[in-house]
């Protein structure tokens, strides 16, 4: 039986790497890493399962996004902070890491699908 509540999304996913740190209620970092996905909805990242936010909870995320400008002008790293809200768990090596899907409480503009052609048309 599929969830199709689950996978139902306003916004388009692009699967992109980009710094990501989580912290918890009492602004202590919870995790480091990269996201595997992003929309300006929410975002998917893999960490440790005994650090992983219950579901239902809400955490801080932060982002660095590089942004690429014409040649000659330097990239420049966006920083963005919005609460978000833990949607999805989804063990992986036996539950040593945990994919969290997270939602945004307020959705972003990140501007996702204008980078994406951009940076299709510039290679």
């Amino acid at each position: 039986m599929s969830d199709t509540k689950a996978e139902h999304r306003n916004s388009q996913r692009f699967e992109v790497s980009i710094p990501v740190e989580i912290l918890g209620d009492n602004g202590c970092t919870l995790a480091k890493g990269a996201t595997a996905d992003i929309s300006d909805g929410g975002l998917m990242l893999f960490m440790p399962g005994k650090v992983a936010p219950k579901l239902g909870s809400v955490v801080g995320v932060h982002l660095s996004i590089l942004e690429h400008h014409q040649a000659g002008c330097p990239d420049k790293t966006k920083e963005i902070s919005c609460m978000a809200r833990v949607v999805r768990h989804r063990p992986i090596d036996e539950g040593r890491l945990i994919g969290v899907g997270l939602q945004y409480l307020q959705p972003l503009d990140l501007k996702l699908e204008e980078k994406a052609s951009r940076a299709c048309t510039h290679s």
